[in-house]
Formats: structure tokens, sequence, C-alpha cells
């Protein structure tokens, strides 16, 4: 049972695009996945912008426990999405859109359900709004369970990005393409050596409560339009009907990203950047 009490408010790190732009009439904020950080969504965000155009600026968060941002544990996705909250409000921005992938997709629904002046526009890439039990992790399935399990019982540090990578392959049978993913995750001691960006508690926290939130009520009475994005080729959407996500609410989308795993901006960034400006541009 997660705790439902006032969470601690974190003041989270934050990226603008363009960099040090002067404010605009509209405001696209950013929210990556489990393990990741601002960095994942720079190129595709960058291609939104170009093609929305100087009325546009964007925010990339690291949420916390991830990036430059501070840990915080327990936590919930409550707890991310009022961070994200009280860091917009300090810095004066009511978002006009708002995009998350994976975790930061289910962050962003919960976002749109706390905010006193919610997005016009709500982007859940690839993020299930169902609960969805935590499975066991099984070496060499390259699940988000088992790349976890690998982060949280491997080394804290490590001599080179390389030892890293040799770690996750030889010990926990990861891809290596997961495991060079896992490097951009590194920061160098001033000594020499490296260690994770993120916080792994926290980490740990989050995807519990990810596994566990059912916001399908944030979709159900939502006023704001919400597109859901299913990866094509992500198995955890078959079977699930559309009315039980929505409940019918015509205001949320449901839509499905062609030739794309999980990883949907690296899988198909081209369609994924063409649908959210279609979307987008459509604002009066």
């Amino acid at each position: 049972m997660f705790r439902r009490s006032l969470p601690r408010l974190l003041q989270l790190s934050t990226r603008t695009l363009p960099p040090n732009s002067p404010a605009t009439p509209r405001t696209l904020v950013v929210l990556h996945g489990l393990l990741g950080s601002s960095q994942n969504f720079l190129s595709p965000t960058k291609s939104i912008l170009k093609e929305l155009g100087p009325e546009w600026s964007a925010v990339l968060l690291d949420i916390r426990g991830h990036g430059t941002s501070p840990p915080g544990s327990p936590c919930t996705i409550l707890d991310a999405a009022s961070d994200v909250h009280s860091t917009l409000t300090s810095l004066s921005i009511s978002p006009t859109a708002v995009i998350g992938h994976s975790l930061g997709g289910k962050i962003a629904l919960q976002y749109l359900s706390i905010s006193p002046s919610p997005p016009l526009k709500t982007w859940s890439l690839d993020s299930f709004p169902l609960p969805l039990p935590r499975p066991p992790p099984i070496p060499g399935d390259n699940s988000v369970a088992s790349i976890l399990s690998a982060v949280s019982t491997c080394p804290r540090t490590f001599s080179s990005k390389s030892d890293l990578i040799k770690t996750l392959t030889e010990d926990h049978l990861l891809q290596p393409s997961i495991a060079m993913w896992m490097t951009t995750n590194l920061k160098r001691f001033e000594t020499g050596g490296f260690e994770f960006t993120f916080d792994v508690e926290t980490c740990n926290n989050l995807y519990d409560s990810f596994t566990v939130e059912d916001l399908t009520d944030v979709l159900r009475d939502s006023q704001e339009d919400v597109t859901l994005l299913k990866a094509e080729r992500n198995e955890v959407w078959e079977g699930i009907e559309e009315e039980r996500l929505t409940g019918g609410n015509e205001r949320v989308k449901v839509r499905t990203l062609e030739d794309s795993g999980h990883w949907v901006h690296v899988d198909n960034p081209k369609r994924l950047v063409e649908m959210i400006c279609e979307d987008l541009k459509s604002i009066p």
C-alpha cells in the first residue's frame, strides 16, 4: 500500500530548448522514463520544436532520483508528479502540452490530475495506465525489471564504461545495446572512475508505484485532450479494450506507433514526431 500523505517536494533539474530563450507563448514539457534523463528525448524534442516554430519552447525535466535531480525515497508516482508541478510553478511555467515516456507517461497523467491549470494536450508514450504486476527478473530478457535488478545488484562504481558493459552483459546477460545505453547514465569522478547518475532506491520506489497505480480514472475524467500512444510491438497492450482505458471519454485517443517497440523515440522517431506535431498544431 503506497502512502497518500503530502509528498516531500523536490526541485528538479531542467533543460530549456532553445537554450536561454525568452518566454514563448507555448511551452512543451518532456518527461523521460525510468533509468533515463532529460538527455534521452533531446533529439526528438528539437525536431518537434523545429516543426512547430518559434512560438514554442520546451522544458525537459530530470525526474527525482535521475540525471542531476536530487533523490527522494520513499516515493510514488504522485510524489514525482508533485515535483513536476512544484518545479514548473517555481519557474512560472504553465505548460501547453506535456509528453512523457514510460514512467514519465504515468507521471504526466498524474500531473494532469493535480495541476490547477492542466495542459491542453498530454501525450503518454507507451506507458500502461493500468496496474502491471512487477515480474520476476529473468536474466537475458532485457525487461525493465531485469535491467533494474541488474543495476540494483551490480557495483555502484566502475573503473570505466567498458567495465559497466562487461558487468551487465556477462554477469546479467543484458544485450550489448542495453548495456551501451546504460553508459549514458554514468558520471565521472574527479579522481577517476564512474558512478550512476540515478539513485537506485528512488528508481525502485518509482517502479514499484508504477506497477500498482491505476490511472484510468484520470483518463475517464479528463477535460483536456490526452493521447495514449501504444508501441506496436509491445505485447502488454494485447487484449486490452480501448473502453477499459478511456471509459468512452472522447477527449482521450488511443493510437499506435507502427514499427516500434517500447523505445518509441529510437525505433520510429520520424513518425513519432509527425504524430505529436500534427496534434499540437491543432491547438487554436
